[in-house]
């Protein structure tokens, strides 16, 4: 692949595309490009759909095609995504520590100040530093929040809106939701859950049996089953503990990530029959119930993670962040039990005596998107991250020429309306 750059001094682009498409289109008259649906996003793209019509070419979308090609990803891809999951545990833990820190000492803080003080630990080498090291990451600039850092709680918890951004109502103490995706170069991770304070018996059971779900669809991740078969194996597994919640499901249990935070041609509904599972997919799976109790502040259980299928079976990526219901539910005393029982006041909590936090069955758990602020790169920095992207594109032509070959990609042409 060869990128050619439009000098900044040249004026007659028509000249420069038509130049450019006798030069490089010696054979065929096909041409691929990203259309972006019917739109022209400029004068250039309007140019260049010109000239390659009039001179002879056919176009083809894109879109399509590439994303069939990223439906599976390559060793460097999963790496990347590897060190994406760790990124993303990590953070997550920070923000458990900031919700507890805060409900713990009940002290009233908004939503969007937990988040920033998350993001901006991005710019701060004395707290990202131990962690980079660890992982091998060379340089923070490699990282970022492909979405905001998402903290809810009260009546607008939103679990499966992904653009949200917290609000400046201040942190609630029935059920915080707390959503992360972290980018490493040029892949992604992800991950959910909701936070329970003084559970009630239908909460718990809700999320016990969103843990069990989302288990039992993991196992049903092998090469070659539909995605289709996947979701309803799973639905049918939650109507067998709970028909109604059954019917509190979202419409997916998931999508695929990667290079995009939501890929979907994996994503694991009742409508996708044509993708089957295949070594190398990664999934961001999650099962949510809606309204589980009342009041709204206290309805919505998640829980989400990223995994990657293997040829014997799938793996978590982002294990390390508390999943079990005794890691996420806690047990909150008021002022008034603490005055009555000096018991229940001295009661350890996950390894520590506090009257705000986890009894023994229920145990504490423990990005930013770059701001305006953002450092810039340096030329060296530039040319080594071009470099290393110019690798892996190589490594993905190569694979995505051996899979055309044996026929295992094909195009589709679309009907003319």
């Amino acid at each position: 692949m060869e990128i050619i750059l439009k000098p900044t001094n040249a004026d007659n682009v028509q000249q420069i595309i038509d130049d450019m498409l006798s030069k490089n289109v010696t054979t065929g008259k096909k041409i691929g490009m990203f259309m972006k649906g019917e739109q022209e996003d400029g004068d250039l793209t309007k140019t260049l759909i010109e000239r390659t019509k009039a001179l002879g070419f056919t176009i083809h979308e894109m879109q399509e095609f590439m994303n069939q090609v990223n439906k599976v990803k390559i060793a460097p891809e999963i790496t990347n995504i590897k060190i994406a999951a760790n990124f993303t545990d990590w953070s997550f833990k920070k923000v458990i520590k900031e919700v507890e820190d805060c409900i713990e000492g009940d002290i009233q803080i908004k939503h969007k100040k937990i988040a920033g003080n998350i993001e901006r630990m991005l710019d701060n080498p004395d707290k990202l530093g131990p962690w980079m090291q660890k992982n091998g990451v060379k340089d923070s600039q490699l990282l970022e929040y492909t979405l905001p850092v998402l903290v809810q709680s009260g009546d607008n918890i939103t679990c499966n809106k992904f653009n949200s951004e917290c609000d400046d109502n201040k942190i609630g103490s029935e059920v915080v939701y707390i959503n992360v995706c972290s980018k490493y170069t040029d892949m992604q991770a992800m991950a959910s859950r909701t936070l329970l304070f003084n559970p009630t018996k239908a909460q718990k059971e809700a999320y016990l049996l969103a843990f069990d779900a989302q288990q039992h669809l993991v196992s049903k991740l092998k090469a070659g089953t539909s995605l289709d078969t996947v979701y309803g194996s799973t639905l049918e597994f939650i109507k067998s503990r709970n028909a109604t919640l059954a019917g509190k499901v979202h419409v997916n249990f998931g999508f695929g990530i990667g290079s995009k935070y939501k890929e979907e041609e994996l994503t694991i509904s009742a409508a996708n029959s044509k993708t089957k599972v295949e070594p190398g997919m990664v999934f961001h799976v999650r099962i949510t119930f809606k309204d589980v109790e009342q009041p709204k502040s206290k309805g919505p259980v998640a829980i989400g993670d990223t995994v990657l299928v293997t040829e014997d079976g799938a793996e978590f990526l982002t294990s390390g962040i508390p999943r079990k219901y005794q890691q996420i539910s806690y047990t909150l005393d008021d002022d008034e039990d603490k005055e009555e029982s000096s018991e229940e006041e001295d009661r350890p909590t996950n390894g520590h005596k506090s009257t705000r936090g986890a009894t023994e069955e229920m145990a504490v758990l423990p990005t930013r998107t770059r701001g305006e602020n953002k450092p810039t790169k340096n030329k060296q920095f530039e040319e080594e991250l071009k470099h290393g992207q110019e690798k892996l594109l190589d490594k993905k032509l190569t694979e995505l020429q051996d899979r055309y070959e044996k026929g295992d990609i094909q195009m589709h042409s679309k009907k003319q309306k």
